[in-house]
């Protein structure tokens, strides 16, 4: 419910506290057929209103103000008329888009005339995103809500068109299909066999009026004889801050085969564990060679991909300008004339030119005037670099005020669920940007998740979708058949997919048509045989059991 001083927009009789004015709507006076009454209500409610002006709480986040409401819509203004009463204007929207309520052409809305009674002071011809309350068959909205002009509302639309991309329209046992199982469900849920909640419910009431009755029946069957009986394999953003929950049902994909799969990677000498996630639930862990789920390890240049997120963190927040400005706009100035001519998208796409001047791990030890005056040729080509990928860690230092440990404390880690982990410092206590975090290999793969989920943790948007865009798309060609493409310090495989590849065979590897996330652990001490192995099975053997259509 919209969170004002006036509880709710339907008249609240015997209140002990003083309310606003907008706590009365107009279809709470249809309740009233004694005129004088009405006036006497009316009368009242305008004394208390100015005594009184509107004042708001801060609304809650958009999955929370999407349950609370009755109806969620995008749409044009197209009509604005003062009602009956005076009171309240009558607003008329040509619909964009429905995510909850009645989909229709057109909705009215009703809102105070005055915004010192809460209303909103909608404009003809602008687009608004409106949450609005159901009383007596009509709409209701003021300012209190998170009703807002549609060019404002992203944080809201990223949310929204998540959770609807997750619906299954007609999929009521929730197996993925949509088939005479779900038409008999439905039947038993109308004769009170076994009453449907939930996702079951929600999936069943097609036609979105809070039951289920013949009319969805009718549109389910015509779904199943049109043949569109397959589920969008996407899913509502899952909390990350919580631990794994397992998918019990393995039957809508082929798990001999996965299974098949993984007792072949078990045999490979150097595997440690792997874990399979599917829509958001793990559907195959294992761990082998004495590792265990609690294990924590050096996820060595996976760590590369986390402080990728660092940095897309800071942009998202204003901290750091962009990533195609120059170096020297983020560094000290040391007298190197170099960082005018590379940018932070060079650092994060390896094609800084510079040499790696450090080994493992003597550059987190190394000034920044030691990194920055390492030998350098020229910007724009690909040359793989620990030392010049350490320098983002550098960048993110001076344009925060923290070291990459404590922003990722504050901005990434708690939506991860991921406590207190180690993580090699250096000069300035600055974390080592390019490997040495370590983590358990079931907080390692949520990374994958959080951009499975376009930056989502829950409610929570904690990375923006266009920065995952971009963090996973070709920047830079790599000259390698294996992994020929390179976003910002993610590598990009034949065809599809993103992967995070450490030292040694860390791997986590994301398929986002097929909702799929895949990490794997591997003792280091091992060869290049094995880590070709590992890429094959991955991309050639586990991702396909998954077509993109369970």
């Amino acid at each position: 419910m919209a969170r004002s001083e006036h509880l709710n927009p339907p008249l609240q009789f015997f209140l002990p506290n003083p309310v606003s004015i907008s706590q009365i709507s107009l279809s709470s006076f249809y309740y009233i057929t004694n005129m004088e009454l009405r006036l006497n209500i009316l009368f009242i409610s305008l004394l208390i209103g100015f005594a009184f002006p509107c004042s708001c709480l801060e609304p809650p986040p958009p999955a929370e103000a999407y349950e609370e409401a009755d109806a969620v819509f995008s749409g044009q203004v197209t009509n604005i008329v003062v009602d009956e009463s005076g009171y309240y204007h009558e607003v008329t929207f040509q619909i964009i888009d429905v995510w909850k309520g009645e989909d229709s052409e057109e909705i009215t809305v009703l809102t105070e005339t005055y915004s010192d009674a809460c209303g909103y002071n909608f404009q003809i011809n602008n687009e608004y995103l409106v949450y609005a309350y159901t009383y007596a068959g009509g709409n209701y909205t003021n300012i209190c809500t998170r009703t807002n002009l549609l060019e404002y509302a992203n944080e809201d639309l990223d949310y929204l068109n998540s959770l609807n991309s997750s619906q299954c329209q007609g999929d009521t046992n929730l197996d993925n299909n949509i088939d005479i199982l779900d038409v008999i469900t439905i039947v038993n849920h109308v004769l009170e066999n076994n009453l449907l909640d939930g996702e079951a419910f929600d999936n069943g009431d097609v036609d979105d009026n809070g039951e289920l009755n013949v009319i969805d029946l009718v549109v389910i069957v015509e779904s199943i004889l049109n043949g569109d009986n397959e589920c969008n394999d996407n899913f509502a953003p899952i909390d990350l801050s919580l631990e794994w929950e397992f998918q019990d049902d393995l039957s809508y994909f082929d798990y001999e085969e996965l299974d098949n799969v993984i007792s072949q990677i078990s045999n490979l000498s150097y595997i440690e564990g792997i874990i399979v996630v599917h829509n958001g639930e793990i559907v195959s862990e294992s761990y082998y060679n004495g590792s265990s789920i609690n294990q924590t390890f050096n996820i060595f240049s996976v760590t590369k991909s986390f402080t990728s997120t660092l940095i897309g963190q800071a942009i998202d927040q204003g901290l750091i300008l962009n990533q195609n400005s120059t170096l020297d706009n983020f560094l000290p100035d040391y007298g190197q004339p170099y960082l005018e001519s590379v940018t932070l998208h060079n650092l994060l796409t390896m094609s800084s030119g510079y040499a790696d001047g450090f080994g493992y791990p003597y550059w987190v030890s190394a000034t920044t005037t030691q990194l920055e005056w390492m030998p350098y040729t020229f910007p724009g080509f690909f040359f793989y670099n620990n030392s010049a990928c350490h320098l983002n860690s550098h960048v993110l230092y001076y344009a925060t005020q923290m070291t990459p440990y404590e922003f990722a404390n504050i901005n990434l880690f708690p939506y991860l669920g991921i406590e207190g982990p180690q993580w090699l410092d250096g000069y300035l206590n600055i974390n080592d940007g390019s490997a040495s975090l370590e983590l358990r290999l079931r907080d390692m793969i949520k990374l994958g998740q959080l951009y499975l989920q376009n930056g989502w943790s829950g409610d929570e948007q904690i990375l923006s979708p266009e920065w995952i865009g971009q963090a996973t798309s070709m920047q830079v060609g790599t000259n390698s058949p294996g992994v020929p493409g390179y976003g910002y310090l993610w590598w990009l495989p034949p065809e599809e997919g993103y992967m995070a590849i450490g030292y040694g065979g860390q791997y986590i590897a994301v398929y986002p048509e097929r909702g799929l996330v895949i990490g794997i652990h591997s003792a280091i001490n091992n060869n290049e045989t094995y880590q070709s192995q590992l890429f094959y099975y991955i991309h050639n053997h586990i991702a396909p059991i998954f077509d993109g259509d369970e």
